[in-house]
């Protein structure tokens, strides 16, 4: 649309032949050095004059969609019925013309205008760099290692009882998601990005024994899921031939621990984002960069280009990326792919309920041109569209589209109850305003924008995706720091100097409703349920006055009554004597929560500086340990129970740090080994090195 009224407008403002002519001998005499200067000047403002009319002819010729909403007609997706904002190609051709429309769109009319009569083009191509083409190891094969020709996968305690143990920390019940270590009360699965390898532990009363070692595929190891004898690792390649990575998920039979047998693998374009397991059926979600110069080049599934109906492309686009979504059925001995579909937009925030995925884009609006703009028009400055893919048995199905105002801080912002769609966003809105710089006019536009305010705000959204509720404005001036929803009830934080947490009450999805809001110092970058009634808080103290962090911060909420949450305790760990960190801040799958045996454990890695002194002579140290740091909440008060050295002097352990549990024992796994320990007394048991 917008292509065909471009070609439209400039049609309408083309010089003719005789002009052209005119131009040519006017040209020869602007040779003349007296002549220059006086050209210049004319010439300069007839250029004004006429790039005026241009700008003024082809915006009066777009008048479009509504920045909240799309309407008029929509296309259907073939053999789905009507998708309102998405519909399915029918071809390669269409699909790389919507990328080739929308590059041209993105060339400003001014380039086109004189970029047209200095080059003798008559249209400015951008072109991206594209990364050096690399070696790529395909020959790389698993390798694996049988530790003890003793150790068979039939275990002492195999056909016993599986003892309690720990899960990784998923958002969803029933949803399991991928990460680097996982755990099914016999075994522990580590897969170490550094190392590149797959180890498998046997583990009973914190005794371990490693038995198996396995080299894994990939330039960057990224995390695996457990599917009961199947294990699928997740990595990357850096793929030559359009510059960017790979996404490759290897399947390996485990039912013989000591010797993993490779079974399957998917190879899909574009960089991992995420992934979900439901039911035995893996997803696997990628970003694949479409660059400018390789414009014919398509996302590809193992070495073919996705077929154009099983792409999809919005009405409208802020990029020429895409989004693949692939699947595999683990149930099947051969863990089979089941299906595969891309959509013409660059997806961020993933979140995964049983039976939907959602895909979540955000874009400017200054991308896009399907604005109407009008003067002192307050608008926000960007919107996040939203992806629902229904998912059967491995089968996906994209069954509606929507978009909101602002944007999303991460997956806990996002909830499905029943056929309600839940969002928290942060909103910033800007003021359309006309320049009043003739030349700025002409080159950059009529409008521009002037920041006005940030707000937040909680969305529901129907089974179409339509917003049908909103929240009030929540924490203004602050962002969005934490979500986390409990039945019908949102909690909130937003922060900039102190910590609102905001309690909404969603179950009317039509009339949310504000209940109670709690001001203390600092903010929550992680909630987590701990048990009836609390509410656990992990993040940052922070100076009242100016709002500055001052050191790690665990607050336990009581949210028994949500029209008035109270903080009960919090834990601080000060920054004045070194700063510390943790992973926990910024990776819920860091954690170690279970409050049925009131275990609250993250990694931290703290800076120190020691001084030394040998012969008489003073030496000051610096460096980082490592810990894995126990709380304890005694129904009054949070307060740190024990710490665990795992590293000292090296934080290379921090990223891969975590925490678990089989029985009464915990295990803290680490690039080089793990370590287990007694729950009650926190007693180090064993300790194992990956390269002994």
């Amino acid at each position: 649309m917008f292509e065909k009224k471009y070609k439209s407008a400039m049609n309408k403002t083309l010089p003719s032949e005789e002009a052209l002519n005119k131009t040519l001998s006017a040209m020869k005499e602007e040779a003349n050095p007296r002549r220059r200067r006086k050209l210049f000047i004319k010439r300069s403002v007839i250029c004004v004059a006429a790039l005026s009319l241009v700008f003024a002819s082809v915006f009066t010729a777009f008048k479009v969609n509504d920045f909240f909403r799309y309407s008029g007609e929509k296309e259907g997706v073939t053999g789905y019925g009507k998708l309102v904002g998405l519909k399915a190609a029918s071809s390669k051709s269409e699909i790389t013309g919507v990328i080739s429309d929308y590059y041209r769109a993105q060339n400003s009319i001014a380039d086109r205008f004189l970029g047209g009569f200095a080059n003798g083009n008559a249209e400015v191509d951008y072109i991206e760099e594209v990364a050096p083409d690399a070696v790529v190891d395909e020959e790389q094969a698993e390798e694996t290692v049988k530790t003890d020709d003793e150790i068979t996968y039939e275990g002492s305690f195999y056909d016993k009882d599986i003892p309690e143990h720990s899960d990784t920390n998923n958002q969803v019940i029933g949803v399991q998601e991928a990460d680097i270590v996982k755990n099914d009360g016999r075994y522990i699965y580590f897969c170490s990005p550094e190392n590149k390898m797959l180890y498998i532990t046997e583990a009973k009363d914190g005794k371990m024994s490693i038995l198996s070692k396995t080299k894994l595929k990939g330039n960057i190891i990224k995390e695996m899921l457990l599917l009961g004898n199947k294990l699928a690792v997740i990595s990357e390649y850096t793929n030559g031939t359009n510059g960017g990575n790979d996404t490759i998920c290897i399947f390996y039979d485990i039912t013989d621990r000591s010797k993993p047998e490779l079974v399957n693998e998917g190879r899909q374009s574009g960089d991992y984002i995420s992934s979900r397991a439901i039911d035995g059926h893996v997803y696997i979600i990628s970003a694949f960069r479409q660059y400018r110069k390789n414009n014919e080049i398509l996302p590809e599934y193992d070495g073919s280009e996705i077929e154009a109906q099983c792409t999809y492309i919005p009405d409208e686009i802020s990029n020429t990326n895409f989004t693949i979504v692939t699947s595999f059925d683990t149930n099947a001995d051969g863990c089979d792919n089941t299906d595969v579909i891309s959509i013409l937009s660059m997806s961020s925030i993933i979140y995964s309920a049983k039976e939907n995925l959602y895909l979540t884009a955000t874009r400017s609006i200054y991308d896009s041109e399907n604005t109407e703009l009008n003067e002192n028009q307050t608008v926000p400055t960007s919107k996040t569209d939203i992806y629902r893919i229904e998912l059967k048995e491995g089968k996906m199905k994209p069954t509606a589209f929507g978009n909101i105002p602002g944007t999303l801080k991460d997956q806990f912002s996002i909830d499905e109850s029943g056929d309600i769609l839940r969002i928290a966003s942060n909103i910033n809105y800007a003021t359309v305003v006309k320049r009043d710089n003739l030349l700025e006019n002409v080159l950059e536009g009529a409008y521009r924008f002037s920041f006005s305010e940030t707000c937040n705000k909680v969305f529901c959204l129907n089974e179409d995706l339509d917003v049908i509720g909103e929240s009030e404005a929540l924490g203004i001036t602050e962002q969005i720091k934490s979500v986390r929803y409990i039945g019908d009830i949102a909690y909130v934080v937003t922060f900039r100097q102190t910590d609102p947490l905001y309690a909404i009450d969603l179950s009317d999805p039509e009339n949310p409703k504000t209940l109670s809001e709690l001001k203390i110092d600092g903010f929550s970058t992680y909630m987590h349920p701990f048990g009836n009634g609390l509410l656990l808080g992990i993040g940052y103290d922070a100076d009242s006055k100016y709002g500055g962090t001052t050191g790690l911060k665990l607050t336990m909420f009581d949210i028994s009554d949500p029209t008035a949450t109270f903080d009960i305790s919090s834990c601080i760990l000060s920054w004045e004597n070194g700063y510390s960190d943790s992973s926990a801040l910024y990776n819920h799958k860091a954690t170690l929560i279970d409050a049925k045996k009131n275990i609250i454990a993250i990694p931290i890695s703290e800076e120190y500086c020691n001084t030394i002194t040998e012969d008489g002579y003073s030496t000051v140290r610096y460096g980082v340990s490592t810990y894995f740091v126990f709380f304890e909440f005694d129904g009054k008060t949070l307060t740190e129970q024990k710490r665990i050295t795992v590293c000292e002097n090296a934080d290379n352990f921090f990223s891969s740090l975590r925490g678990l549990y089989i029985g009464d024992y915990g295990y803290l796994t680490h690039n080089d080994g793990i370590i287990s320990i007694r729950l009650d007394t926190f007693e180090t048991v064993d300790e194992i090195k990956y390269s002994e």
